[in-house]
């Protein structure tokens, strides 16, 4: 609902029935702040995960590495 004040602007007055009240439009903030404060969380969970996912990958790699070293020298002295 628009209205002139005397100076000639235009005031938006608020409407309950209809529209975004302030309350609304704070309840929905927190709402998504929560949600991207949960998302924050499950990315940096995801990230501890994948590093150590890695570094687990890496560690068997220089295992298999090692193991097959050793195999192949015990070949050649055969």
């Amino acid at each position: 609902m628009a209205s002139k004040n005397s100076e000639g602007l235009v005031v938006y007055g608020e409407d309950s029935r209809a529209g975004v009240t302030n309350r609304r439009l704070g309840m929905a903030i927190t709402h998504v702040s929560a949600q991207a404060q949960d998302i924050a969380e499950c990315q940096r969970q995801l990230h501890a995960s994948q590093q150590f996912q890695a570094q687990q990958q890496q560690l068997y790699t220089e295992s298999r590495f090692q193991q097959a070293r050793y195999e192949a020298e015990q070949r050649a002295w055969c």
